[in-house]
């Protein structure tokens, strides 16, 4: 069975505002990403089989690129897409700080309306991946709880006006 990589968050946004974060450029951009670092978006197709690309620039260092690589969309409560580290035309590479991970996971956004609030469950799990892969995926998923908490740290901001 494949490891899984789940994380829940409640935002104090109602679900039309959190859907629009995630889904255009203009706003996806100004939270995505880790803390520090700033994102552009090189390439945003929302459709299924389309590819959103967003380079990833921290200070004093080469940029990162993340591409989304759409599979389902149905606004505004899910997304589904497969995610991966890619350069900047859009390939799928390896993680430059986590060489061993997958190069490409499935990721599962769900979105639900909670009054003027909207719950959001994400998780992630490897795809098309060696035995070895899934262990390295297993290994860091106290790290991605980390890293994507304060990537929502950062939307939390953007959705109340911060950024």
């Amino acid at each position: 069975m494949l490891p899984v990589f789940k994380l829940k968050r409640t935002f104090a946004a109602p679900l039309e505002q959190v859907w629009a974060a995630w889904t255009q450029p203009g706003k996806f951009e100004k939270w995505f990403g880790p803390k520090g670092c700033t994102a552009e978006s090189m390439k945003f197709d929302l459709r299924p089989g389309g590819m959103a690309l967003t380079k990833l620039t921290f200070p004093g260092a080469e940029p990162m690129y993340a591409r989304f690589i759409y599979r389902e969309i149905s606004a505004p409560r899910r997304l589904v897409w497969l995610h991966a580290v890619a350069d900047e035309n859009g390939n799928a590479t390896r993680h430059p700080m986590a060489q061993a991970m997958p190069a490409q996971m499935l990721v599962v956004l769900e979105l639900a309306a909670d009054g003027d609030q909207t719950r959001m469950t994400l998780t992630k799990t490897p795809f098309e991946a060696t035995a070895d892969e899934v262990d390295a995926f297993r290994g860091m998923i106290e790290s991605m709880m980390w890293g994507w908490g304060g990537n929502l740290d950062v939307l939390d901001e953007h959705l109340a006006g911060k950024r």
